[in-house]
């Protein structure tokens, strides 16, 4: 919206496509920071957020675009994978 209201040019790629990339952004520093694999992740995700674990891991994998509601459970468990960690350290 800034970049549309200063006059510049809109990004190239669409909101869906930033969503998908974010959020595998997200699965692949979760996966490389705890080991765990994509189906850990995804399975994770089912469970927690009550989806089927296909659509999890496609939406983990950047595969599909989330739901906004599924969308905020991934970033409340983000919040709270981010808390844990800190405690840990």
């Amino acid at each position: 919206m800034r970049t549309l209201l200063r006059g510049d040019e809109p990004p190239a790629d669409t909101v869906n496509e930033r969503v998908r990339t974010r959020v595998k952004a997200l699965a692949d520093a979760h996966m490389a920071h705890t080991g765990a694999r994509m189906s850990e992740v995804a399975a994770s995700v089912s469970r927690q957020l009550d989806v089927s674990a296909f659509w999890a891991r496609q939406v983990c994998s950047g595969t599909k675009v989330p739901s906004i509601e599924l969308l905020h459970g991934l970033m409340e468990r983000t919040r709270s994978d981010a808390e844990s960690a800190a405690r840990d350290r």
